[in-house]
C-alpha cells in the first residue's frame, strides 16, 4: 500500500477503530515523552517537499509552491487522535473525522483575522508514513491553494497536540512557511492547430476568472487585435484557456497568432504576476472565419493589412484608405472586441467564482490539453 492509499484510509479509520485494534494485539504501550515535530511536508500535485525542519537538523526547507493540496505536520511518536478529530457513529460504526474547531489556525500578512476554518480541514493519521514510530496531522484546503509570495503561518493548539499520557507538544507551536511567487507558463504546439484550438495558461496558483481578467491578456495577428475569450478549466482551478471569441467562431486560418499575458494579473488571493509571458501558435488551412465582432476580415489578408502590407488586396486597401471596419480593428473602436474589452461573461459558465470553485458543467476543448 502506498502513502497516498494510507492517507485515504486514515480518513475513514479513526481513533476508536485503532484503539480496538490495539486492544486485540500485544503491541507495546505508547512511549512516554513530549511529542516533537520532526518536519512539515507540502504536497502540491504529485510533488512532496520538506518546507520546515527542526533547527538542529541538516535538512533544508524549500520555498513552497502556493497551489498546495495538503500539508503534513509530522511527529516522532503517536498522538492522542481524539484531541485532534471528532468522533461520530455511522450505521453503528464508530469513526473519526475533521473537528469543527480545527487544532491548527492559518494566517498571513494582510489577512484581517485567521483564515476561516471552513476553508480547510485538519485530520490525524497514526500510520508511520514518515517513519515506523511517527504519526502526522494533515491540513487540506477545501480548494487547493494558499497565497503566493507570502509567509503563511500555521499555529498549532499545543493543548491538543498531546500523546496518550497527556504530555504536550515540546516543539514551537508556530510554523512559518514562505510560498513561491505567482507565475504563469504558456506553451503552444509547434505544429499548426485547428481553428477551434484553445491555448492553455498554466498558473502556479488557483485563479478566479472575472470580467476584468481580459485586460491582462492580448491576442494579435500581426498588429491586428483578435477577439478572444478566456475559459476556466472545469477541473483544474489553476488553468485557463485562450479561445476564439464566440462572435469570431474560430481563429483565422493559416495565421500566426501571438498571445501575451501581462504582469500584474492577480490570482484568487490577489497575488500578482511579476513576470508576464508570450507565445505564438499558427493555425492550419481551413474555412475562413466569418466574424460578427465589428472587425475587418481576419486571416492572411487581415493579418497582412494589420502588419502594414500595402498590396491591393481588399484588407490592405481598407487599412490604407481608412475603411471604417479596418480602422475599428486597428484602433479598438467600441465596435471591435479588442483584448482589453473582451466580454468574458459568455464563457464564464465554467469559470472559477470569487472563492475559486468551478462549474463542472464546462469542459475544456480537448485540443487545449495538448
Amino acid at each position: 500500500m502506498n502513502s497516498r492509499a494510507m492517507r485515504s484510509g486514515a480518513r475513514v479509520t479513526g481513533g476508536l477503530a485503532l484503539a480496538a485494534l490495539a486492544a486485540c494485539n500485544s503491541a507495546p504501550a505508547a512511549r512516554h515523552g513530549a511529542p516533537l515535530r520532526t518536519g512539515v511536508y507540502w504536497i502540491a500535485g504529485d510533488s512532496t517537499s520538506l518546507v520546515w525542519a527542526p533547527a538542529a537538523t541538516t535538512a533544508t526547507a524549500v520555498s513552497a509552491p502556493p497551489f498546495v493540496s495538503e500539508i503534513d505536520f509530522v511527529f516522532d511518536r503517536r498522538l492522542d487522535g481524539a484531541q485532534i478529530e471528532e468522533m461520530f457513529t455511522v450505521g453503528g460504526v464508530a469513526m473519526t473525522g475533521p473537528s469543527s474547531l480545527p487544532p491548527v489556525h492559518v494566517s498571513w500578512p494582510g489577512l484581517p483575522s485567521k483564515w476561516p476554518t471552513s476553508s480547510y480541514t485538519v485530520q490525524y493519521n497514526s500510520l508511520g508514513v514518515y517513519g515506523s514510530t511517527t504519526s502526522y496531522v494533515f491540513l487540506r484546503p477545501s480548494i487547493a491553494g494558499l497565497p503566493s509570495g507570502e509567509t503563511v503561518t500555521f499555529e498549532l493548539d499545543r493543548a491538543r497536540f498531546v500523546n496518550s499520557y497527556g504530555e504536550a507538544l515540546a516543539s514551537p507551536d508556530s510554523v512559518p512557511v514562505t510560498t513561491a511567487p505567482f507565475t504563469v507558463s504558456v506553451s503552444a504546439p509547434s505544429a499548426a492547430v485547428a481553428g477551434t484550438y484553445q491555448l492553455p495558461l498554466a498558473f502556479s496558483n488557483r485563479m478566479s476568472l472575472s470580467s476584468t481578467a481580459s485586460a491582462f491578456v492580448h491576442v494579435r495577428a500581426g498588429q491586428v487585435d483578435v477577439p478572444f475569450t478566456l475559459v476556466a478549466d472545469a477541473n483544474v482551478v489553476s488553468r485557463w484557456y485562450v479561445a476564439p471569441a464566440q462572435c469570431l467562431g474560430r481563429w483565422p486560418a493559416s495565421t500566426t497568432i501571438t498571445v501575451v499575458v501581462d504582469p500584474e494579473l492577480p490570482d484568487a488571493f490577489g497575488g500578482k504576476l511579476t513576470v508576464g509571458a508570450t507565445t505564438t501558435f499558427k493555425t492550419g488551412a481551413g474555412p475562413a472565419a466569418t466574424p460578427d465582432c465589428g472587425v475587418a476580415p481576419l486571416g492572411d489578408a487581415g493579418a497582412e493589412a494589420g502588419a502594414g502590407d500595402t498590396s491591393a488586396d481588399a484588407g490592405a486597401a481598407d487599412a490604407a484608405t481608412g475603411d471604417a471596419a479596418a480602422a475599428d480593428a486597428a484602433t479598438g473602436d467600441a465596435g471591435a472586441a479588442d483584448a482589453s474589452s473582451v466580454d468574458v461573461s459568455d464563457s464564464d459558465v465554467g469559470a472559477a467564482d470569487a472563492g475559486g470553485t468551478t462549474d463542472a458543467g464546462v469542459a475544456p476543448d480537448a485540443a487545449g490539453d495538448a
